[in-house]
């Protein structure tokens, strides 16, 4: 019998990893599987091994076809709100140059 997944601990992994700079599911696993530290803050057990790849590629689709994505970002800033950790005052736009191909 395989013991199921935690949810939780991924999606708090994948919530970390962009403020982590981590750009893929790989060097997501990769730093799942060699810092302990940052396993134990996400949620999981140290005796467990880190979710695969795969597995946080199955997670991460399930969040964005249900669109939870956008739910658990309203929530997520309500919560902040609430904590006094943000107050709306201020707005960050990004304004990231994107390169495109142009059609003549």
């Amino acid at each position: 019998m395989q013991k199921p997944i935690n949810r939780e601990s991924i999606l708090r992994a994948l919530l970390a990893a962009p403020l982590e700079g981590i750009s893929t599911f790989t060097k997501l696993h990769k730093r799942l599987d060699s810092d302990l530290r940052f396993r134990y803050q996400c949620g999981f057990r140290l005796d467990e091994l880190a979710p695969s790849i795969a597995t946080l590629s199955r997670v991460f689709n399930a969040v964005v076809d249900k669109d939870l994505a956008k739910e658990l970002f309203i929530d997520l800033v309500s919560q902040c709100e609430d904590s006094g950790i943000i107050d709306g005052t201020h707005l960050a736009i990004d304004s990231t140059a994107i390169g495109a191909y142009e059609l003549s």
